[in-house]
Order: C-alpha cells, then sequence, then structure tokens
C-alpha cells in the first residue's frame, strides 16, 4: 500500500451540500460514481478541501461511509486534525478521535492536518509528538505542508525531519499554494528520506513538482477535469515529455481559474465547475465556508473549458 500512496493519483474530494447547509447524499453518491469510473489510486475525504475540520461529526461518518463503499479496493484517505484548542493535549485528543473515527470508517491511510493551536517558535516538540500520536492509531500517516491562509503551519526543515523521522509517518503532501521556494526546499529536503513519499497538492503548480521530484499527487484540483488531470500524470510517469508539456499548459489554465483570490472560494469554484459539467445538480454546489462564485468567476471557468474541451 506504501507503493500505491507513493505513486499514486487522489483527489481530495468536495462535500456536496445543498442551500442549507445540509449534506446531499445523493449528489455525493453521483459524484463518488463518475469519479470513481477514472483511473484514480483512492480518494481524499475530510482533507481542507472536504472541509474536515469544519463538518460535524455525523457529516464526517456519513462522507467516510459513503466513499470507503463506493471505492471498492481503491485507497480511502482521511484527512485527521483539531481545530485550534487550549492545550496540546486537547489537540491531540481531538485528532485521535477523529482518526479512531476514520479507522472504523475503513480508511487505508490518515493525512495530518498541520495543529494551528501548536504553532510558535517552541512548537517544535509539540508538533512532533501531535503526528507520534496519530502513528499510535496503527495506519499509515502522511504529513501535511499547508499554506497559513487555509489555516496552515510553516513547518521549518528541522520540523519536517523531526515528522518524517517516524516509523509510521510514510510521507508528506505539500500545499504551499504559490511558494516555488519553499517547495524545492522539501524536494530537497526529502533526498535525505528516500523511503518517504512527496505527495504534491500544489495546485497551482502540479506539473513543475513532479519534474520536482514528487511521485504522487494528492489535489484539490483533481476533484475536477480528472481524466486531463491523470493525462498529465501518466505522461509524466510513462516518460512521454510531449504530451506532458501540451497537457500540463491545460492544467496549468484550470488551476487558473479555480486557485484564485479569495482562496477560501476555490471549493464553491470547483463545484461550480462540476455542476457545468453535469457531474452534480446545481442545488448540490454550494460550499458553506466559502464566499459566492462571482459572475466574472464563472465565465473566466467556462472559458477554461472551451479551451480545454478544444484541446
Amino acid at each position: 500500500m506504501e507503493m500505491q500512496i507513493r505513486t499514486g493519483f487522489f483527489p481530495a474530494v468536495p462535500v456536496l451540500m445543498d442551500q442549507s447547509g445540509v449534506l446531499d447524499e445523493a449528489a455525493q453518491l453521483q459524484y463518488a460514481n463518475w469519479l470513481i469510473a477514472h483511473d484514480i489510486t483512492g480518494a481524499a475525504v475530510w482533507a481542507h478541501t472536504g472541509r474536515g475540520l469544519l463538518l460535524s461529526q455525523e457529516d464526517r461518518l456519513k462522507t467516510a461511509e459513503l466513499w470507503r463503499e463506493q471505492l471498492g479496493d481503491k485507497l480511502l484517505i482521511c484527512g485527521v486534525g483539531s481545530a485550534e484548542g487550549p492545550s496540546e493535549k486537547q489537540i491531540i485528543v481531538e485528532a485521535l478521535r477523529m482518526a479512531d473515527d476514520a479507522k472504523r470508517c475503513g480508511a487505508d491511510a490518515l493525512l495530518a492536518f498541520p495543529p494551528k493551536g501548536l504553532a510558535g517558535p517552541d512548537a517544535t516538540a509539540s508538533i512532533i509528538r501531535y503526528h507520534e500520536a496519530l502513528t499510535q492509531v496503527g495506519l499509515p500517516v502522511i504529513a501535511f505542508y499547508l499554506y497559513e491562509e487555509a489555516g496552515g503551519v510553516l513547518y521549518t526543515d528541522e520540523l519536517l525531519a523531526g515528522i518524517l523521522e517516524l516509523d509510521g509517518v510514510v510521507g508528506i503532501k505539500t500545499a504551499t499554494l504559490d511558494s516555488v521556494m519553499r517547495f524545492q526546499e522539501i524536494a530537497h529536503l526529502m533526498e535525505s528520506f528516500p523511503n518517504k513519499a512527496l505527495l504534491t497538492g500544489e495546485d497551482r503548480m502540479f506539473g513543475y513538482t513532479l519534474m520536482r521530484g514528487a511521485t504522487g499527487a494528492l489535489v484539490g484540483l483533481g476533484a475536477v477535469e480528472v481524466a486531463l488531470q491523470l493525462r498529465m500524470f501518466r505522461s509524466w510517469q510513462d516518460g512521454d515529455y510531449t504530451s506532458f508539456v501540451k497537457v500540463s499548459r491545460l492544467v496549468d489554465y484550470l488551476a487558473e481559474s479555480i486557485f484564485v483570490q479569495p482562496m477560501e472560494g476555490y471549493v464553491g469554484r470547483l463545484l461550480y465547475l462540476l455542476s457545468l459539467r453535469g457531474i452534480i445538480p446545481a442545488q448540490a454546489a454550494y460550499d458553506p465556508w466559502g464566499p459566492e462564485i462571482t459572475a466574472a468567476e464563472q465565465e473566466r471557468i467556462k472559458r477554461v473549458l472551451d479551451l480545454i474541451d478544444a484541446g
């Protein structure tokens, strides 16, 4: 399974809700069936795209159980963590509770949200203990370098090395958003950990990060236009660089229409695109935690889809 994680393609999937903020299970099932028809390695629920730390426990469980059933032999990765808490102990307790729920739902691996409540100049030991506690659940743990605007923590190289030295941590997903320099530094660090996976979550520089050392992908962008991104991903793995360059250009255009400011609107933009394609009903294209999608944003997405369809 570690090799599947290391070299796999995992869309981080959104949760589908109606305008009242009620989970739309029928739409979620419709979307899952569409996604799973592609050659994906698995899917990640409860990640940032799936609003994992914001969902109620009931909605988290319903979502994970649905995806576990539909994925079959494909891998299920569950994001786990804690909202900012009053103490290290409370943060770890909440994260372990979420991890236990994930394990009961049949998760194959955990994606460890950065513990925002432990951030600070003296946080290194606390954050390593947080990851060590999650490894005791008995599932492979993927560390998560997430940009600050989305609730992440700026992990230092020293801290990342400490996390990666843990036996139960199988790799790291990076989502720096737009920091090429920080990704390069992490890629260089990973050369000291050849048995650990570097998974790209870099939607705005997806193709580049494959060239720079990422061996797998766990991306929110992968929730839409999956066939296009799989063509790019497989072209790179197969050494078909002519195809890779051509398709990477289209993937970049797609990312440029989704991952723009205000950044928390990206989930709503993904949902809007899915509704445009007829993959989900329009009434399920609603993100309660993000801003409303503007007419200009809608037009930009439509133009990019025209480019993709034209090849």
